[in-house]
C-alpha cells in the first residue's frame, strides 16, 4: 500500500501502524541476528517519521518509508 492509502481512513492507519511496527520489529531482529546495529529510536518515532514523510510523498510505498525512516534511525 502506498502512503496516501494508509493514511485515507482511521481504519488503514491504525492496520498500518500496526504493521510498522511488526516491520521494525522484524528489521531489529534480523539486525541482532546478523551482528548489525539495530535500531537507536522507539517504534513510536519511527511511526512519527513515517508519517512526516508520507505527508510529503503520498505516492511512496509504506514499505519504502519504513525502510528509508529506519536506516535513518540507526545512524
Amino acid at each position: 500500500m502506498n502512503c496516501a492509502h494508509w493514511r485515507c481512513t482511521q481504519e488503514h492507519l491504525l492496520e498500518g501502524t500496526v504493521w510498522i511496527y511488526g516491520c521494525g520489529t522484524g528489521l531489529n531482529y534480523v539486525a541482532a541476528a546478523s551482528d548489525q546495529t539495530q535500531a537507536k529510536v522507539d517504534m513510536a518515532a519511527i511511526v512519527a517519521e513515517v508519517e512526516k514523510t508520507c505527508a510529503q510523498q503520498t505516492l511512496k510505498p509504506l514499505a519504502s518509508a519504513v525502510w528509508t525512516t529506519y536506516l535513518g534511525s540507526k545512524r
